[in-house]
């Protein structure tokens, strides 16, 4: 890991402020075809929400709840970009 301008990476307060220059993103998705759901997927994405929300400091994650509430850009809920 590299601690640029003073900042460690580790420390996701620089994270979820936006002043930490790199991150990455996740992304979990579902889609339809023609009208039919699979229920399994729409249960695994929410179950992988949920315990993002709820162990985020043991896994070390930022979850979307975290971010938005520090003004990441999101479209719809799709992370778009930074909070600057």
């Amino acid at each position: 890991m590299l601690n640029i301008d003073g900042m460690e990476p580790t420390n996701l307060k620089h994270l979820l402020n936006g002043d930490y220059p790199l991150y990455r993103s996740y992304s979990l998705t579902t889609w339809n075809i023609n009208n039919k759901t699979n229920q399994q997927a729409h249960k695994l994405v929410r179950f992988m929400k949920d315990y993002i929300e709820k162990n985020n400091a043991l896994i070390h994650y930022i979850p979307p709840s975290k971010l938005k509430l520090a003004g990441w850009k999101f479209q719809g809920n799709e992370l778009v970009g930074p909070p600057k």
